[in-house]
């Protein structure tokens, strides 16, 4: 299987409400306070009506200071300037193993000529039938993938179904999607008519927040990230649920899968996810305390002072 299949990311989404404002800067925020889930690589992309690139990708090899040239301030000013927009997504990569490449940096950018089929994603997550839904694809008449990556394979998936022939609803695309993916994936995209989806899949093994500051709106795969950029107040997606963000700037919470069970990735709580989040309403720091209180109880050594 895929490099990307033993992947741990982070993904953020931004939508402010005043078209002049740069999202830039807020993406940045949000990714360097979730550089503990991917050092790898970082990205975004960014979406601004009145440009000939409606939407524009930045990503690199790097962590996301060295992504977005913070130790060269002219370099980061050109950078803001050139990918501004008043929406975006972004990216932290992390990979246990597997290709150091610019190629495998999300997020991953689909041109096309009608807007709705134009869109940008990336993800979160693991896609166990990856190499089933990869052979699948393969399988069709000139079909052809360039990297051994699920997330590619995801994004293919999706054009396919915005391919229909009309603008489609992106929760049913998305229905349809999580009947076909089989894991535990967090997906974040925007097009280039300015709709934003970032959905937390049926499972909800991966975290993922949204909140509001002012009438901005702002995804993270973690609550840190959002309390330190001055959003209080925040709330978990639920699984197999939606963030939808309109043309209008508009919210909508979308079911766009039932949830018949549930479970939890516990690397997230030992490990992986930042010490101050809290994950579905329980703080990570205080659950590392209790755990470590409940592995105490089992150690035999007597400390001697």
């Amino acid at each position: 299987m895929g490099d990307d299949v033993k992947h741990f990311c982070g993904i953020t989404a931004v939508s402010l409400s005043d078209k002049k404002k740069n999202a830039v800067p807020y993406l940045y925020k949000l990714l360097i306070n979730m550089q503990n889930r991917g050092q790898l690589s970082a990205g975004i992309s960014t979406f601004k009506e009145d440009r000939p690139h409606i939407i524009k990708t930045h990503k690199d090899i790097g962590n996301v200071n060295e992504v977005f040239k913070v130790s060269f301030p002219e370099k980061m000013d050109r950078l803001y300037n050139n990918y501004e927009g008043n929406k975006g997504i972004g990216h932290v990569r992390y990979a246990t193993c597997g290709a150091n490449d610019r190629s495998y940096a999300q997020p991953f950018e689909r041109t096309h000529g009608r807007k709705y089929k134009w869109f940008s994603m990336c993800f979160n997550g693991n896609i166990t039938n990856y190499a089933k839904l990869k052979e699948d694809l393969l399988k069709k008449k000139d079909y052809h993938l360039i990297l051994d990556s699920d997330t590619e394979v995801i994004m293919h998936n999706l054009s396919r179904q915005l391919d229909i022939g009309k603008k489609p609803d992106l929760s049913k695309v998305f229905s349809i999607l999580s009947k076909r993916f089989e894991g535990a994936y967090n997906i974040s995209m925007i097009n280039a008519l300015g709709e934003i989806v970032v959905n937390r899949d049926p499972i909800g093994f991966r975290p993922l927040v949204w909140g509001r500051k002012d009438d901005d709106i702002f995804v993270a795969s973690e609550s840190n990230a959002l309390i330190n950029i001055g959003v209080s107040k925040y709330q978990d997606v639920e699984p197999g649920t939606m963030v939808y963000v309109g043309t209008d700037g508009n919210l909508e919470l979308k079911r766009y899968a039932k949830s018949k069970n549930t479970a939890k990735c516990m690397f997230e709580w030992i490990y992986f996810a930042n010490v101050s989040s809290v994950i579905d309403g329980r703080s990570v720091y205080l659950t590392r305390r209790n755990l470590g209180t409940a592995l105490a109880k089992y150690e035999t050594e007597k400390v001697t002072k």
